[in-house]
Order: C-alpha cells, then sequence, then structure tokens
C-alpha cells in the first residue's frame, strides 16, 4: 500500500508539472453500500451467508482514463445458521470481514458515444486486497465457544458504469476477490 500511495504522490507531482493551468481537483472519494455472496470455512466445514455492507473509497486521476484507488470495506452479522460439524456435532458461525484493497482503476467515457451526450463511464480494476475475517464459533452440543481471526490477501477485479446526475457521480459495479477459503462477489 505504501508503494502505491507512494506512485500516486509522484504521478500526482508529475500531473502538476504538466497542468499548472488546470485547476480542477483529480481526488475524488466516495462511499458505498452492496450486497455480498460471501463464502467461507471453519476446519473444512463450510458456510455462507449473503451480508449487506459498506465501503469507503477514495482515489487520485493519475491521467485521464486511470487513477489509483484505496478502499476500505466491512461486513458485518455474517451467521452461518445451524451447521453439522463432524460427528453428531452442530456448530453456529458469527463473523464480521474487513478489507483494504489498493487498486487501479481504468475507465472510458461512452459520452461520444450515446445520442443525448449523457455522462456514463464503464470502468474497470484491477488490485490487491488484504482482508482480516474475525469469527466466533459455537458448537451447539457443549455450547463451547471460540474465537478465530484469519488474515488472507487476494486479487480483486471489478467491472461496473458510473452515471453522472446533476453533477454527482454514481457508480454501480459488479466486485470479485478471489480468497483461498471461497471468494466474496459483491
Amino acid at each position: 500500500l505504501a508503494v502505491v500511495a507512494g506512485a500516486a504522490l509522484a504521478a500526482g507531482s508529475a500531473a502538476a508539472d504538466d497542468d499548472s493551468d488546470d485547476h480542477a481537483t483529480k481526488l475524488y472519494a466516495g462511499v458505498g453500500l452492496g450486497v455480498t455472496d460471501f463464502s467461507s470455512d471453519h476446519e473444512g466445514i463450510g458456510y455462507s451467508d449473503t451480508p449487506v455492507g459498506w465501503q469507503l473509497y477514495g482515489g487520485y486521476e493519475v491521467r485521464e482514463g486511470a487513477a489509483i484507488e484505496l478502499a476500505i470495506e466491512r461486513l458485518a452479522g455474517i451467521e452461518s445458521g445451524d451447521l453439522l460439524g463432524s460427528g453428531v456435532d452442530r456448530l453456529r458461525i458469527s463473523a464480521d470481514h474487513s478489507s483494504v484493497t489498493a487498486r487501479g482503476v481504468f475507465n472510458l467515457s461512452l459520452q461520444e458515444v450515446l445520442r443525448r451526450r449523457q455522462k456514463v463511464t464503464v470502468f474497470g480494476t484491477v488490485g490487491v486486497a488484504r482482508l482480516l475475517e474475525e469469527k466466533d464459533v459455537t458448537e451447539l452440543v457443549t455450547s463451547r465457544s471460540t474465537s478465530v481471526s484469519e488474515r488472507d490477501t487476494a486479487l480483486a477485479l471489478s467491472a461496473g458504469v458510473t452515471f453522472e446526475v446533476a453533477g454527482v457521480r454514481l457508480r454501480t459495479y459488479l466486485q470479485s476477490i478471489d480468497r483461498d477459503e471461497g471468494d466474496l462477489n459483491s
């Protein structure tokens, strides 16, 4: 992440030298809300849920059509329901999931192609996500409870569309993070 931030600062100072007459900021930020198809496992026992989560993101437009972005995402209230464990054991898993993602954003404006010159942009991202899953596992037969934290690093890919309405940009996209213990599709 430090390398990405350093590259953004270096690119930003180079861009500022080239575009000294341009007073428009190349920084942007946003907030997101989404639904994630979450799947994971605990000691070989798979579980899944579809929690609602939030995301904060910000970026710097390095040049037209390319930006560097940092995003923080949080999924809370992941509940497995009752799961069949080994033998006659039954488990209940409650989890929270957090991630920090550094990504490159590449976009293409469709304004010249659309009839009414609407401000619509398609984009794709590629990046690296650092993930943290904190889960509480309860064995229902014995009422024994344990807490587990797992960290992972994964490739994050997304594709989407940005619409500009009354000077506000709205974006919608599909994101996939390929983890060792299951994918996160948002």
